[in-house]
C-alpha cells in the first residue's frame, strides 16, 4: 500500500532545517520523529544553506521576481499586460 503524497509548508520545512542546525540528535533521528523522509529532510537543508530566507517560496515553478520587467523589456511592451501586474 502507498503512502498518499503530503504537502508541508515553509514553516514545517524551516523548523525542521533548523532542529538539524541546533544538532543534539541526528538527521536520522530527526526525520524519523517528524515521520519524513531522510532524503527529503537532506533537501530542505540544502535548499535553506543555499538560499537562505528565499528557500521554499510556494507550489509550482517560481518566477524570478523581476519577471515583469524582463518580459516588458523583451518585448518592448510600454504597458505590462494585466497577468504580469502581480509579479
Amino acid at each position: 500500500m502507498s503512502r498518499e503524497r503530503r504537502i508541508f509548508d515553509r514553516d514545517f520545512k524551516i523548523n525542521a532545517v533548523l532542529l538539524v542546525q541546533r544538532g543534539g540528535s541526528t538527521m536520522k533521528q530527526i526525520s524519523k520523529d517528524i515521520d519524513i523522509n531522510y532524503q527529503m529532510l537532506a533537501e530542505w537543508k540544502k535548499e535553506y544553506e543555499k538560499k537562505g530566507d528565499l528557500a521554499f517560496p510556494g507550489n509550482g515553478k517560481q518566477l524570478p521576481p523581476d519577471f515583469a520587467l524582463s518580459f516588458c523589456s523583451i518585448f518592448h511592451v510600454v504597458h505590462p499586460p494585466f497577468f504580469l501586474m502581480f509579479f
